[in-house]
């Protein structure tokens, strides 16, 4: 059975957080098949709400099936720089950046949903709108699900940026945006700038790249303790990104035993890492 359809764009705050069913835009469908796409639907919204408006992990992971992977990458074709992490991975990284009190004033706005239904296999897409105070991205989401027992379940989800607003900016995604980005990076790198040329690497989605340029980072003594604590404390940032959680701790805690009062991102691992030195 296939179908598609368009989701009316949907606006929700933390407060709107448990809204009722998404409305379905295609009158001719029947009522078991609306039935049957809203469940889908709504187990993947639920849990982008769940992970990114209240950090409730349990929600926000439990539709991932055990075999599941996501695919972080630039475009909707496969790419050199994809990140493909395998449910652990995911996990320990969804953990990560879920943590603590949630942003304050975040919206969420989900748009274009496409659902297409072959017996007990499914695809839905849709576009993915994080709208913060200081910074706002769009996603495109693709997930592959299949029906359980239990209901749907996430097999796969490949995640790209689409836009992304920052310090009064707008980028759009492109060829010439990464071109972009990658440029920023090779220059960092020439100039000897290792936590720039890394923090562009971040930027432009190459987190394999980033991860093997903050291990080299590291492993430079010729600068100063402070430097290399801010280094340290970049690869536990990027650690996080790859989904390597003890990892994470490990280089947070080598950052906090080089300068106890280094700046560290606001993520699980880094609290872990400070209590773990009776910080």
């Amino acid at each position: 059975m296939d179908r598609r359809h368009f989701l009316t764009t949907l606006v929700t705050t933390a407060a709107a957080a448990a809204c009722g069913p998404i409305e379905v835009v295609n009158p001719t469908l029947s009522k078991a098949q609306r039935r049957e796409e809203g469940k889908i639907m709504g187990t993947v919204v639920y849990a982008r709400r769940a992970g990114l408006l209240r950090h409730h992990m349990g929600p926000a992971l439990r539709p991932w099936a055990t075999n599941s992977t996501l695919t972080l990458a630039r475009d909707k074709d496969k790419q050199p720089h994809d990140l493909v992490l395998n449910r652990d991975r995911m996990v320990e990284r969804t953990m990560n950046r879920y943590f603590g009190t949630p942003t304050l004033g975040r919206m969420l706005r989900f748009s274009e949903a496409q659902t297409k239904i072959t017996g007990s296999q499914a695809q839905f897409s849709f576009t993915t709108q994080i709208i913060d105070p200081t910074y706002a991205i769009t996603l495109r989401e693709e997930y592959e699900l299949w029906l359980s027992e239990l209901g749907w379940r996430i097999l796969h989800c490949r995640r790209w940026p689409q836009t992304e607003r920052k310090s009064g900016k707008t980028a759009h995604f492109g060829v010439i945006e990464w071109r972009h980005r990658d440029g920023l990076a090779n220059e960092a790198k020439e100039k000897g700038q290792a936590r720039a040329h890394i923090a562009h690497l971040l930027s432009g989605w190459r987190y394999d790249d980033a991860w093997r340029a903050s291990q080299a980072a590291t492993t430079d003594k010729t600068v100063s303790k402070a430097e290399q604590a801010l280094r340290w404390a970049l690869r536990g940032a990027v650690a996080v990104e790859m989904g390597y959680a003890n990892e994470a701790i490990g280089a947070y805690k080598e950052a906090l035993r080089l300068n106890p009062k280094v700046r560290m991102a606001a993520v699980k691992a880094a609290a872990d890492a400070r209590v773990a030195m009776g910080l």
